[in-house]
Order: structure tokens, then sequence, then C-alpha cells
């Protein structure tokens, strides 16, 4: 429970920050390899960051659907009831689903076309389908997170929401986080309610 749950709330910024970091690191590498002369150049430098780029980009899709931080225009929003602005969320939430999913089946689908291809990189000779394997999990994921949103905008369709949008996906995280220690509070106790049934019955 406790893995899913740091999953949930960490793992596209844990992917995001390490390949942010091995951007910084290669491309220092590379600067020094550039003015030390006995330092060996890195013919893959380039090409490295470049798909760590890329794959920034994928994996950033489904960070921003489940922190509500995509770029939006909210001048009709704002103004608009905060009712009919839960119920716009979650239509929002069920166009983005769809899009994701549409997306993720023709990125399956190109996918197997580059495996099958067996195409490689020039310069670090990996094979291709890695750096669309981050295109096929950025949408997949995309389209998880925004089901997800999608739940607990009904869920919180009655509830008034926050003033901005930071506070609205912090509100949200908390409310989360009490569900779930509700929910493994009733397990533990099922748990030693089962435990302490199984030793009247031995006993």
């Amino acid at each position: 429970m406790k893995v899913i749950k740091w999953l949930d709330e960490h793992f596209e910024e844990v992917l995001l920050v390490s390949l942010l970091a091995i951007i910084s690191c290669v491309e220092l590498m590379q600067v020094v390899a550039r003015n030390v002369p006995f330092f060996p150049a890195l013919t893959w430098a380039e090409e490295l960051c470049r798909f760590a780029w890329i794959a920034t980009v994928f994996m950033s899709i489904p960070y921003t659907i489940r922190t509500c931080t995509a770029l939006r225009v909210t001048a009709l929003i704002d103004i608009i009831p905060w009712k009919l602005r839960n119920i716009f969320d979650v239509a929002v939430d069920a166009v983005t689903a769809v899009l994701m999913a549409f997306l993720t089946v023709n990125a399956v689908t190109v996918f197997q076309r580059v495996l099958e291809s067996g195409e490689t990189s020039p310069a670090m000779v990996w094979p291709m389908w890695i750096m669309y394997l981050f295109v096929l999990v950025g949408f997949a994921l995309g389209a998880l997170r925004a089901v997800q949103m999608c739940v607990i905008h009904i869920k919180n369709i009655n509830v008034e929401p926050a003033n901005t949008v930071e506070e609205q996906a912090k509100q949200e995280l908390e409310a989360e986080k009490r569900n779930a220690e509700k929910q493994e509070q009733v397990h533990e106790a099922d748990v030693i309610a089962s435990a302490f049934t199984n030793g009247r019955s031995d006993a």
C-alpha cells in the first residue's frame, strides 16, 4: 500500500528529476571534454541529451495532468459558478483520457514498427525503440492519470475548489492522502480482527 502511494505521488517526479540530472551531468562532461586536451571526446553526449529531453517532454504529460499544472486558459472558467467549474473539470478529464488512450493505441503501432525495423541511433547505436518506449509510456500514463483525476473530481464535485490551480491540486492530494490513510486503517483493523477470530477458533 505504501509503495503504491509513493508511486502515485512521486513516480513522474523522480523520473523527470533523474533525466534532468543526466542531462546536466553529461553536458558538464561535454564542456570539460572540449576544454581539457587529454579528456576523450564524447561523441554520444549530444544524442543522449537530445533523447533525454524528448523523454522529459512525454513523461511530463502524466505529471502535469496529475498535478493540474498543464497550461490552460481560465478566463472563462474563472467567471462561471464553482459547481459548473467542477463539472467542466470532469468533462475535461474525460476528454483528456479519451485523447490519451487514442494516442496510446497509435503509439503502440509506431512502437511495433520501430521494434521490427531494428533501427539504431547513429551515435550511441542504441535501439530506437527505447526512445519510442518513452512516447508510449508517457501517453499510457497520461491516460491513467486522466482517469484518476476524473474519479477525484467526481468525488469532489460538491466541494468548492480552491482559489488557484496550485491550491486545488494540493487540496486534492491531501484528500487522496486522507482516503489512503483511512483505507490503510480499515485494512489493519480487519487484519487484527481476523487474527483475533482465528485465535479464538484455535482455542
